[in-house]
């Protein structure tokens, strides 16, 4: 039996989205041993899995880890502790990431991804047609297509899943205003963090969207906007239910919560966010809008995306704000209404 282990810490959306990977490893290899080293703020998204032997959490290493014979090491982070860990184990093949002398390198099976990426070989600028942002623009695999095809695995939409601890679905029922289970729920995500200020509508987008949706389907659906702790997203969530008085909401939330609350959810209604990683993982049908990153590297098993029309900001990963209008005021709502329009019972 194999012994794997897989690197990832960081972002929780992307520690989550990397479980895609698991059922192809499981397959390729028989059933091997799988371990997982990450962070404290990722592992609610892995530690419920039952295909995990172990999970390591690079704050409070377990000494264990070096002890163990690795077949194979997926490294897919450039964190320097990630790869002092990694240079310290029993291994036999490196996937990804490395170290030597000093210097962050990749392998080259998974060079199709970092080409790409802030490690990238070739830089940000173009030279001779060819950079991270211009490799980023014309790439046309999703993420887990990518993870599957340079890891020699059997790719068959395989999604990545979230296994909810027992009960936080009715638990969490408590922490939402009171919703007709009955009713189609769409969930509308309204923050998408800081990094990016640009990846979600403003309020004013997102008040127009919610009464052309209320208008479209009427007594048919039931309304929750799905919100963070910042004071952004609280204060788009007061304008928003001021002039949406028929919207829910609910009580701010810790992660588990969070998955609750969108796993009673039936249609999500997203930028591109850890919340839209948490959907996809729980099977959900998903509208996802994207302004300022790649549509491509997202994987939608379940629902449609929709891309903005400004081109010169699409897939940019421009991290400053901009003046009104931007990107955001270049999504269709319209096309959003329609793709939620096929998802309603």
């Amino acid at each position: 039996m194999k012994n794997i282990l897989i690197i990832k810490t960081g972002s929780i959306g992307d520690v989550l989205r990397t479980t895609c990977v698991i059922e192809g490893l499981i397959e390729k290899f028989f059933n091997p041993r799988i371990y997982w080293l990450t962070s404290i703020k990722s592992l609610p998204v892995i530690e419920t899995n039952p295909f995990l032997s172990k999970i390591f959490l690079i704050e409070h290493l377990d000494k264990e880890i070096y002890k163990l014979e690795f077949d194979m090491v997926i490294s897919l982070e450039e964190d320097i502790k990630c790869l002092e860990v990694l240079s310290g184990l029993k291994k036999r093949i490196i996937f990804g990431i490395y170290s030597k002398n000093g210097i962050v390198d990749y392998t080259a099976k998974s060079s199709y991804w970092y080409n790409m990426s802030l490690i990238s070989k070739f830089g940000k600028e173009v030279w001779a047609g060819v950079g991270k942002d211009s490799l980023k623009k014309s790439n046309i695999f999703s993420y887990p297509e990518i993870l599957y095809k340079m890891l020699d695995l059997k790719w068959n939409k395989q999604r990545p899943r979230l296994y909810l601890k027992d009960d936080i679905k009715k638990y969490s029922l408590y922490k939402a205003d009171k919703l007709d289970l009955k009713k189609t729920i769409i969930g509308i995500v309204i923050g998408a963090g800081e990094r990016w200020p640009l990846k979600v509508l403003p309020a004013d987008l997102q008040i127009k969207l919610i009464k052309k949706m209320n208008k479209e389907f009427g007594g048919k659906v039931e309304f929750i906007l799905i919100t963070g702790p910042s004071k952004l997203e609280m204060g788009n969530a007061k304008e928003i239910l001021k002039k949406c008085p028929f919207v829910k909401s609910h009580k701010i939330v810790n992660l588990d919560e969070l998955f609750g609350i969108i796993s009673f959810c039936d249609i999500i209604v997203t930028p591109d966010t850890l919340s839209m990683h948490i959907a996809i993982s729980l099977n959900k049908y998903i509208v996802a809008y994207f302004t300022v990153t790649s549509a491509s590297e997202i994987e939608i098993y379940l629902g449609e995306k929709i891309i903005t029309n400004d081109k010169n900001y699409y897939c940019s990963y421009f991290t400053e704000n901009l003046p009104r209008p931007n990107c955001t005021d270049k999504i269709n709502l319209d096309e959003i209404v329609d793709a939620v329009k096929k998802a309603i019972k």
